[in-house]
């Protein structure tokens, strides 16, 4: 708007106030209606309703969303996050060191990554996020399509959302994927985004929850370990290919569920070797082939197996 009125004034021959040209901040925390940016920590926080011994969430937003006022998304995450019982800092920054910096003063609980990229590792350094050790989330605020057009796509997001905002940002450890806002508009590059409530609120407790999971003691935490039975059979248990993919499923979890009693969690009587593990394995835990019924009765008469109603049926029960 001032260049426009500089043109105006100094070519065209018009009336008007030639001001000083505004200089961009290179970095900032941000408060949605308040169009200038806060550039040190002690100052933003007195100016939003900071709660004392709340978890806290680092909401890292792009430069160029605040400068083209496109944030209607991020004020809506904001909204969100406290609803959630957070006290959120938004802020941006056009350099790396700077960031890592804020962050590091600002100490979170949580990291909601919302811009382009994602926080960097360089030269092979231990990266900011295993220095922090802190869930990092990415929701997607879509740039390949309109929420309309993600709404009516069978396929769900664009290829260029998948690219950025999954197969990428999943390289850089982040999590809970979520589909939050949408293009509004999007002229010659310049974005306008719209939230979408319900996911933005989806979005804000699966936040508050993984911060409560962390709290929660590891005896208190309920862990489920997914692994190979494709065949329906004894011989893939735990292992995907007659190969393992060229890993030992096995021997891996012989040596990780020590770990994890070791750190707390109930993990039960531990197999000694691999040779107990399958048969533990193969005794309680297998998928089984429907023509196998011989051997579905068998595997319900063990003790510690547990028994679900048949979807349908009338008091009869399966394993």
């Amino acid at each position: 708007r001032r260049l426009f009125t500089f043109i105006q004034v100094r070519h065209l021959g018009r009336a008007g106030e030639i001001l000083p040209p505004a200089v961009i901040p290179e970095f900032g925390y941000y408060i949605p209606g308040i169009r200038d940016a806060f550039q040190s920590f002690q100052e933003f926080r007195a100016k939003v309703a900071w709660k004392a011994g709340a978890p806290v969430a680092a909401l890292l937003i792009q430069q160029s969303f605040w400068i083209t006022n496109d944030t209607k998304v991020i004020d809506a995450q904001i909204r969100g996050l406290e609803a959630a019982g957070f006290s959120v800092a938004t802020l941006f920054g056009d350099r790396g060191e700077q960031v890592e910096k804020m962050l590091r003063e600002l100490k979170p609980d949580l990291i909601v990554e919302d811009r382009h990229g994602s926080i960097w590792v360089e030269g092979g350094s231990r990266s900011l996020i295993e220095e922090l050790d802190v869930p990092y989330l990415r929701p997607i605020s879509m740039l390949g399509y309109t929420i309309e057009e993600w709404q009516k796509d069978p396929r769900g997001l664009a290829y260029k959302d998948v690219s950025l905002f999954l197969t990428l940002q999943e390289s850089k450890g982040t999590m809970e994927p979520i589909v939050n806002g949408g293009l509004k508009a999007s002229i010659q590059g310049f974005h306008l985004h719209e939230p979408i409530p319900d996911r933005v609120e989806r979005f804000a407790k699966r936040a508050a929850s993984w911060v409560a999971l962390r709290r929660k003691p590891n005896a208190e935490k309920k862990l489920a370990i997914v692994y190979f039975n494709k065949s329906l059979g004894k011989d893939d248990l735990l292992r995907g290919s007659p190969t393992g993919a060229f890993l030992d499923g096995p021997a891996s979890l012989v040596r990780f569920l020590p770990r994890l009693k070791d750190s707390g969690y109930k993990v039960g009587p531990l197999p000694k070797d691999v040779a107990e593990l399958l048969a533990l394995v193969r005794e309680r835990g297998r998928n089984i082939a429907p023509w196998a019924q011989g051997e579905v009765e068998a595997m319900a008469e063990e003790a510690e197996v547990d028994l679900a109603e048949r979807s349908g049926g009338a008091g009869e029960r399966q394993p």
